[in-house]
C-alpha cells in the first residue's frame, strides 16, 4: 500500500511539472460544447502582492492558457499601494502595484500565439487608500463603532482570535470593495457593447496558482464552484460559474451585511461579518435559492504570495478535501512545482510569522 501511494504521489508531481496532461484530472468539460458566440470573463481582485516575480508567472500557465481557447475578457481591479505593513498574514513589504498591468501584454501574447481571430478584452480599475477611506469613511465608523445590546462589537468577529481590531474587520471590507469594482468594471463594459457574459470568473491577484483553473470546468451549467481547501468552515477565496450565480457573490455583499450580522447573532454569536461565514450563511443560500448548485473543487490550488516575495506552501493543506494533489505532497514537490512554473530556482523554505513559506525573491 505504501508503494503504491508513493507511485500516486510520483505520479501527480509529474502531472504537474508537465501541466499539459493536469487538467486530465479534472475532467472539464467539453469545449466542443461550449457555443462560440459565448462570452466568458474573468475578474481579478486584491492587493497585487508579488505580482511579477511570482504571480503573473503562474497565471499565464494555469490560468490564461487554460482559458484562452474560450476568448474570455479580463476585468481587473486592484489596489494601488506602495507598500503594506506586517499583519496577520504576512511579514508585509513593498508593493508595485502598477505591475499587474503586465497581464494585458500576456493574455495578448497567448491569444497571438493560438492565433485567436480577435484579442481579448483586458481592462483595469484601481483605488488609493484615499479614495477607499473617502468612500467608506460612514460605514467603517459604524463597524468600528456599533455594539451589540451584550456590549461586545456587533460587525467585528471578536469570536475568531485569528482576527485583530479594526485592521481585519478594515481588510474584509477592502476585499469586498475590490471584488464588487471589477464586477462593476465588467458590467460596464458589457452595457456599453451590447454583450452578455454567461460563464465569469472572480479570482485573486495575489496568489500563486499551482493547478490548471478551467473556468468550465463544470458539471452543468447550473453550478458554481469554489476551492476546497481553505474552508472555515467554506472558502471565500475564488467562484467561477454561471453569471446570475456569481453576481450574488460578487455584487450583494454590501447590501446583505446588516441583515448577516443578525443571522449570524443568532446561529453563531461573535463572528460578526467573519468573511467565510457570510459566504455559509447568507451568500450561498441565496444562490442556491435561485436554483444553482454550489461544489468544491477536487483539484484546484493556489497559494498566497506575499509582498516580500514568499509563497505559502501549505495553504492547500489547510482544512482541504483529500483529493487535492498538493495536500499529499512534500514539500519538496511543492517546491519543483513552483520553480518549474516560475522558471527559476527560488531560495529555500523559511519562517516568518507564519512557518513553511518559499523564499522567491528574483536576486
Amino acid at each position: 500500500k505504501m508503494l503504491g501511494c508513493f507511485i500516486f504521489l510520483q505520479s501527480i508531481v509529474l502531472l504537474y511539472l508537465k501541466n499539459d496532461d493536469l487538467m486530465s484530472l479534472v475532467n472539464p468539460k467539453n469545449f466542443s460544447s461550449v457555443p462560440k458566440s459565448e462570452k466568458c470573463a474573468i475578474c481579478l481582485w486584491g492587493l497585487p502582492r508579488a505580482f511579477r516575480s511570482i504571480v503573473l508567472p503562474s497565471l499565464v500557465r494555469n490560468v490564461i492558457e487554460p482559458n484562452i481557447r474560450y476568448n474570455c475578457d479580463y476585468f481587473v481591479h486592484f489596489d494601488d499601494r506602495g507598500s503594506e505593513k506586517a499583519g496577520r498574514s504576512g511579514a508585509g513589504g513593498v508593493i508595485n502595484a502598477s505591475e499587474i498591468y503586465l497581464l494585458k501584454e500576456k493574455v495578448e501574447a497567448v491569444a497571438r500565439n493560438v492565433s485567436m481571430p480577435a484579442l481579448p478584452t483586458v481592462q483595469f480599475t484601481f483605488d488609493t487608500e484615499e479614495n477607499f477611506w473617502t468612500t467608506y469613511r460612514d460605514l467603517m465608523k459604524k463597524l468600528r463603532e456599533t455594539k451589540d445590546e451584550k456590549g461586545n462589537w456587533l460587525y467585528f468577529p471578536h469570536a475568531d482570535i485569528s482576527y485583530h481590531f479594526p485592521t481585519s474587520m478594515d481588510n474584509i471590507v477592502k476585499m469586498w470593495h475590490s471584488i464588487q469594482s471589477s464586477w462593476n468594471l465588467m458590467q460596464s463594459f458589457e452595457k456599453e457593447n451590447g454583450l452578455k457574459y454567461k460563464q465569469v470568473a472572480m479570482i485573486r491577484s495575489d496568489v500563486f496558482y499551482a493547478a490548471p483553473l478551467d473556468i468550465y470546468n463544470v458539471s452543468d451549467d447550473r453550478t458554481a464552484v469554489i476551492p476546497g481547501f481553505g474552508r472555515y468552515p467554506v472558502s471565500d477565496r475564488m467562484i467561477y460559474g454561471p453569471y446570475n450565480a456569481v453576481k450574488i457573490w460578487a455584487s450583494t455583499r454590501f447590501e446583505s451585511l446588516d441583515k448577516h450580522v443578525q443571522l449570524v447573532k443568532e446561529k453563531e454569536y461573535g463572528f460578526g461579518m467573519h468573511s467565510e461565514r457570510f459566504l455559509q450563511y447568507t451568500l450561498f443560500p441565496q444562490i442556491r435559492k435561485d436554483n444553482y448548485s454550489i461544489v468544491e473543487h477536487e483539484s484546484i490550488c493556489f497559494l498566497r504570495a506575499r509582498a516580500n516575495n514568499v509563497v505559502r506552501l501549505t495553504d492547500c493543506d489547510n482544512n482541504a478535501l483529500l483529493t487535492i494533489p498538493f495536500k499529499v505532497m512534500s514539500h519538496e514537490s511543492k517546491v519543483k512545482i513552483i520553480e518549474n512554473i516560475l522558471g527559476r530556482s527560488c531560495h529555500g523554505i523559511v519562517s516568518e510569522r507564519i512557518p513553511q513559506v518559499l523564499n522567491c525573491t528574483i536576486p
